[in-house]
Parts: C-alpha cells; structure tokens; sequence
C-alpha cells in the first residue's frame, strides 16, 4: 500500500516513520526546503518539496500512486486541509487527519496571566491597551498583523524558523533585525525563560499549538517570569482521529 502523508510538522515525521515501521511506501509532502532538512533522513520516505494548490495536491496524489492520503498538517493551516480532503475527493482515495494533541494541564492553563482569545485582532487589542516588551510566537504568516501593535518595532521581539522568506519577510516590514530569533523549536522550559529574560518580556503572544509544538513549556517559561500570556486559541476541528486511533487503523489497514 502506498500512503501519501501531508505535513512537515513533527506528527508528520513521527507518523510517516510510524508508516514505513508497518512495511508500507511512504511519500511526505512538505512545504518547504527547510522541511524537507528536517525529514530527508527518514530511511524509506520519499520527500516531495513545494507549496501546492488543490490541483498540485492531486497531481501529486495521482503521481505517487497514493492509496491513502494523511493530513498531519498545522492546525491552524485550515485552507491547507480543505485542499487535501477536496484533492482526494477528486483523486477517490481515503483521506485521514490526525489530530494534534490538546492541553492537559487545564488548571495551569486557565489561570488569571493566561488571556484566551479567537484572533489575531483581538491579542493585538490587548497589546495595545498595554505597554511593555512582546514575546511573539505566532509564525511568519502573522507578521504582517502585529506591525498594527503601537510601537511595534520597539516592543516585539520576534521567534521564528530558521528560513531566509520569514526573515526577510520580518525585515521588510520593518521588525528590529536585532530583536529576531531564528530558531527550530519547540524549546524547554529553561530555554524559554532564557529568551524572555533577555527580551525583558511583559507578554509572550502563542497559538495554541500544543503539547508537540512546545506549549506548555512556553506557557510556564512566562508565568516563572512573571509575563502575561495572550493565547490564540486554535480552529475546533469536527472531524479526524488522535494518534492512538489513527495508528490503530493503519495497523489493521496494513498487518
């Protein structure tokens, strides 16, 4: 059986790995050059790099020879999803989402220097009733959204992925190059409060990406450091399965 897996997140290396470990062919679709770095080394998957539209997405299905399609990708990466299922609609093979793994710790979570909220507008609100130093989390692909944060170029600093697009992205719009980290995370707890120390954060901005992207750690990092955190709760997904139920299908698809 040959399996098509979408996502250059830690799920999707950890599950195409999982894949290959069940004795199936395995084709991982990652959007970028610095992704394909991160899983190039995984012995029997194939690495196809580049970002697609739908119509890409099931060449790229009809291609490979797919008899299965996963969708590992981000959870906030909703657009991207709705290409996948709709490309395997249109190329009639299974299609599967694996649901990232949520917060545990509720109590932590849920305490009064942790502000949930739906968007990107309605953190940058809060940054602005504000003052002081911005930790920010969120990506390159809210950069441009933050510039709207009062004194931005003084007040955030900036973690993203170590690619030359987000730097230069983050540049262009005129971020402080001397308040830009380009790092892979998701980094520990120690790490974390390393960062905001030096960056003398008041608040740290994150999606909620979960325990695999590093959350918890973050969310303790800023509480050991007596800064605020403002974060942007994910898309409610109504359809997928968790790792566990996932792994279970394709053990019984597969042995």
């Amino acid at each position: 059986m040959k399996i098509l897996v979408f996502g250059g997140t830690t799920e999707g290396r950890e599950f195409a790995k999982f894949l290959v470990s069940l004795g199936t062919e395995v084709t991982l679709s990652c959007a970028t050059d610095y992704g394909e770095e991160l899983v190039k080394d995984i012995p029997g998957v194939e690495v196809q790099v580049g970002r697609l539209d739908e119509a890409g997405m099931s060449q790229l299905i009809q291609s490979c020879g797919a008899q299965a399609v996963v969708d590992t990708t981000h959870p906030f990466a909703g657009l991207v999803s709705d290409n996948i299922r709709r490309a395997s609609d249109q190329s009639k093979v299974d299609y599967y989402r694996l649901l990232r793994a949520g917060i545990k710790d509720q109590k932590e979570m849920l305490s009064p220097g942790v502000h949930w909220v739906d968007s990107m507008e309605s953190a940058i609100k809060i940054l602005n009733e504000q003052s002081g130093n911005i930790f920010l989390t969120t990506g390159s692909k809210n950069l441009e959204e933050f510039t709207q944060v009062t004194d931005f170029r003084e007040r955030v600093w900036l973690r993203v992925i170590p690619m030359v697009d987000s730097l230069e992205k983050a540049l262009a719009l005129g971020y402080a190059a001397k308040r830009i980290i380009c790092m892979q995370g998701p980094f520990s707890e120690s790490l974390n409060e390393a960062m905001l120390r030096a960056a003398k954060s008041q608040f740290v901005v994150t999606k909620e990406s979960g325990s695999v992207g590093g959350f918890q750690s973050k969310v303790k990092a800023a509480q050991a450091m007596g800064a605020e955190v403002i974060v942007v709760m994910r898309p409610i997904e109504k359809e997928g399965y968790e790792w566990s139920q996932l792994s279970a299908i394709f053990r019984s698809l597969l042995t």
